[in-house]
């Protein structure tokens, strides 16, 4: 009951959003068609070029808007003589590969089951399974059909952590749908050098995103030695929050103090825009080095307060 209500919600609001293309149920495309779809073609519902780019779309209740994002391929490289690309997401940056099975894998570049081994792959998707198949926590919900561009592509459901992700051959991920936050649609793709659907031009801001909240997120690595990343993101000040809505600029401050309170280094003390920003702390270059203990570092943007811990091991 859940997948087929599931669907008759998001025809009518993939429809009425005018996003990249329309969603179809299997009984919309002939039989003949499927057959020679699959007879052709090998599927690839997750496809990774340089220069490949998704945007997305949500709508933001809060401020009556809609807001854009993008993922982005920038780079691939070798990593234990498998290749990966880089792909660029707000807030953050992964690398995946999809392996001679169609299976998506990623690299733990955040090291998320803290064993401090950051090149060790994950389990993305895994698409090429029947219907109703479960493997590590995600489940093939249902088969979709995708219309964009008048091509009809095969697109796969899947349930994983909470939320409902539509990956479309040829496409990759069409449709992001969280159990407790608004869904993201697609409104075009750069694949391979071919433009799908209608890419919408965004504000010259860090990943095409105008940021809701601000978040100043755990360093990696986590034990460091001696250089770790401290990743944040300066959000929109109250004034933009009301017409007219346009980016405003905060005074920033990133700081580091040691388990006594005393400020160590300063990273950031600069005036900037709404986006994300990435820092790199060395504790060699500290006056007299640094020796192996915990660490603080605090974030100020406006009202904004944040501090998060942080181990020097050396």
């Amino acid at each position: 009951m859940k997948r087929m209500l599931f669907i008759m919600i998001l025809l009518p609001v993939m429809i009425f959003a005018q996003g990249a293309g329309r969603y179809l149920n299997n009984n919309e495309v002939s039989q003949s068609f499927k057959e020679r779809y699959f007879s052709k073609e090998e599927h690839d519902f997750f496809p990774l070029h340089v220069g490949d780019l998704w945007q997305y779309y949500y709508y933001d209740h809060d401020n009556d808007t809609l807001e854009y994002f993008e993922h982005r391929i920038i780079k691939d490289t070798l990593v234990n003589n498998l290749q990966y690309f880089k792909m660029e997401q707000p807030y953050f940056f992964y690398y995946y590969r999809t392996d001679d099975e169609g299976v998506i894998r990623g690299l733990d570049i955040y090291d998320n089951d803290n064993d401090g081994i950051t090149d060790e792959e994950f389990l993305v998707d895994s698409l090429e399974v029947p219907y109703g198949t479960t493997y590590n926590g995600h489940t093939v919900l249902d088969t979709l059909w995708y219309l964009i561009d008048n091509d009809t592509l095969f697109t796969r459901l899947v349930f994983t952590f909470g939320e409902e992700l539509l990956y479309t051959d040829k496409i990759g991920l069409t449709g992001i749908w969280p159990e407790q936050s608004e869904g993201c649609s697609l409104t075009g793709a750069i694949i391979n050098g071919v433009t799908y659907g209608t890419l919408v031009g965004v504000e010259d801001e860090p990943n095409g995103i105008k940021p809701a909240k601000f978040e100043l997120e755990q360093n990696y690595p986590n034990p460091f030695n001696p250089t770790t990343t401290i990743n944040y993101v300066i959000a929109r000040s109250e004034a933009t929050m009301a017409p007219p809505r346009r980016t405003s600029e905060l005074s920033v401050q990133l700081n580091v103090y040691d388990a006594l309170g005393r400020k160590i280094a300063t990273l950031v003390n600069k005036i900037q825009s709404p986006g994300k920003y990435s820092v790199q702390f060395n504790a060699s270059s500290v006056s007299g080095g640094l020796p192996s203990g915990v660490y603080f570092y605090t974030l100020r943007a406006g009202n904004f307060s944040a501090t998060k811990k942080m181990i020097l091991m050396k």
